[in-house]
């Protein structure tokens, strides 16, 4: 089952939403503006979200991410995605002291990042569906987008599908980009978002 193309702009118009929120936070700590693109949904597994999109980086590639699962009034998982490359440029812009363990400096940093802005995004989908989510505690990792995205929602293994948010987001000016990936569980999010539509609350 599948949501129709109603159902498929009002939740790429509440993602929007989230995600403009999510990145006004990011632009305070880092004070320079953040460019968003639209938000592509797609009906997907995790191998064919690797194969068939363009994600931040090569499958193979290494990357830093902060990902955590959510449950209550919808299920999934998300993750900010990072070039390693883009992590480091982030650290330094938001870490006045590097005198420090750079490494456990970037984590700390990145998952405390990372943790505002997933949170600014499921925070604002579940205001607006009016629905609670609790959240798990968030994972920093540090490893290749395969083995990244294979730990996202409930074991992808190839065979489960999810409803899939991907947005890509960037900091021009300082050469640091990204990607904001959602997954939600189809079975809890079609009949609320379908009771969304029929009901409008925005």
């Amino acid at each position: 089952m599948e949501l129709s193309p109603l159902e498929m702009d009002a939740l790429k118009e509440i993602v929007n939403i989230g995600i403009g929120k999510s990145a006004a936070m990011l632009n305070s700590i880092i004070r320079h503006h953040i460019d968003l693109k639209v938000p592509e949904l797609h009906y997907l597994n995790g191998e064919g979200l690797l194969s068939s999109h363009s994600l931040i980086a090569e499958p193979e590639e290494a990357v830093s991410s902060i990902q955590l699962k959510f449950e209550g009034g919808f299920n999934g998982a998300a993750a900010i995605l990072f070039p390693m490359e883009s992590s480091r440029k982030l650290v330094n812009i938001v870490i006045e002291d590097l005198n420090e363990d750079f490494d456990a400096l970037k984590e700390g940093a990145l998952t405390e990042i990372g943790n505002i802005l997933i949170n600014g995004i499921i925070g604002s989908i579940g205001n607006i569906l009016r629905k609670d989510v609790k959240y798990s505690i968030p994972l920093y990792l540090e490893d290749r987008l395969r083995n990244i995205v294979s730990l996202m929602g409930k074991e992808i293994d190839g065979e489960t599908y999810f409803l899939i948010a991907e947005i890509r987001f960037a900091v021009e000016s300082l050469s640091i980009q990204g990607d904001f990936i959602l997954f939600f569980e189809l079975l809890s999010f079609e009949k609320l978002l379908r009771t969304f539509v029929e009901n409008p609350v925005v």
